[in-house]
């Protein structure tokens, strides 16, 4: 599945689903439509240290992306070069809890990623699941 229908059937059936978005990213709010650039200028960031390291935070809540209500937040801590941005269906969900969040499924997909590189499958992700097991089988 695409990003798109997977936030949405997350949305719909009461999934709380935090992603990142690509930097050319665009959300929509009150009909408008806005773009990284134009959050940063329109809102105030925040500061808070979540274990033991500092981030800034730009909250951008209640906005669409893909057709799906949620928060996203445009991160920075200190090791990272440029924003990244959080997009969560959670519309209750701090800021905190979602760098938590995406820290912990961070580990998980770089190495899902490093594996699909070792195993030589980077560019199967619209294949279907069968035959990605199938492909997986025959590599092993």
């Amino acid at each position: 599945m695409k990003s798109k229908k997977n936030i949405r059937e997350a949305r719909d059936n009461g999934v709380k689903v935090i992603t990142r978005l690509d930097s050319n990213f665009v959300v929509r709010m009150f009909g408008n439509e806005f773009r990284k650039e134009d959050i940063l200028d329109l809102v105030t960031p925040i500061r808070r240290e979540i274990d033991g390291e500092n981030y800034i935070i730009y909250p951008f809540k209640r906005c669409i992306w893909q057709k799906t209500a949620g928060n996203l937040f445009l991160i920075k801590g200190e090791k990272y070069d440029d924003f990244i941005p959080l997009f969560t269906t959670s519309l209750k969900s701090k800021p905190e809890t979602i760098i938590r969040k995406y820290k912990e499924r961070s580990y998980i997909e770089q190495t899902n990623k490093e594996l699909k590189s070792l195993l030589d499958i980077e560019g199967s992700y619209f294949c279907k699941k069968d035959s990605n097991y199938g492909y997986l089988f025959m590599v092993s």
